[in-house]
């Protein structure tokens, strides 16, 4: 009588999965970032990683201003506020010492070669849980 019920349960786990595959893989991705930034005081919503001299976005939370700017995975960061982004710990320092309230610019490569510049106004954390 019991297998029944875990066959069904089982299932429906299945279904679930299955449909909502993306958000799920969303959420922990959004996840990992988070933790990742948990002892920065701001936000802007990427995951940066360095790859061959260059500072590449690996991730873009939603929501975020960011993401909001069109921000995308596989963008460059060139720099950040008129310095040069060196690599990825060194613009996650900077947005820990940055001012409250003070947009930040960023200048970014496309994977078109376009360079694009962004004014990003950084959330909190605490403001995105």
């Amino acid at each position: 009588m019991y297998y029944r019920l875990v066959i069904v349960l089982v299932l429906l786990f299945i279904l679930v999965a299955y449909i909502d595959t993306k958000s799920l893989k969303e959420y922990f991705s959004d996840t990992k970032i988070l933790r990742e930034y948990s002892n920065s005081s701001k936000l802007i919503g990427i995951g940066v990683k360095d790859t061959e001299g260059e500072v590449i976005v690996k991730d873009v939370i939603m929501n975020t201003p960011a993401e909001k700017s069109g921000v995308e995975v596989g963008d460059v960061v060139i720099d950040v506020d008129g310095k040069r982004a060196e690599s990825a710990k060194m613009l996650k320092d900077y947005l820990n010492y940055v001012k409250k309230n003070k947009k930040i610019a960023l200048t970014i490569q496309k994977p078109d070669n376009s360079i694009v510049e962004i004014l990003l106004m950084p959330t909190s954390i605490n403001n995105f849980e």
